[in-house]
């Protein structure tokens, strides 16, 4: 997790772009149980290839609504945004 804290604050200085694909790529380790369960799914395909493709399936089915959720978090005042995070705790 130290590594992580460290990587978020070293992509917070880099501005928001750069900043950005730094944070997107160590969201990868962060750990998350469907993604969990797909690759120990993926792990039980016939081949590689099918298992790359249910991976690939995967992450596409999922990119959708996490663009939207960023994009729309995005566009929120930071108010509404304090009222998300209250609720969500």
């Amino acid at each position: 997790m130290a590594v992580l804290r460290k990587g978020y604050a070293t992509a917070n200085q880099r501005g928001p772009l750069i900043g950005s694909v730094i944070a997107g790529f160590l969201n990868g380790l962060m750990p998350c149980m469907l993604t969990f369960a797909m690759a120990v799914k993926a792990t039980t395909a016939t081949s590689v290839l099918e298992g790359g493709a249910l991976m690939l399936a995967f992450g596409a089915g999922t990119l959708p609504m996490m663009l939207f959720i960023s994009v729309a978090f995005g566009k929120m005042s930071a108010k509404l945004r304090g009222y998300m995070f209250k609720a969500a705790a």
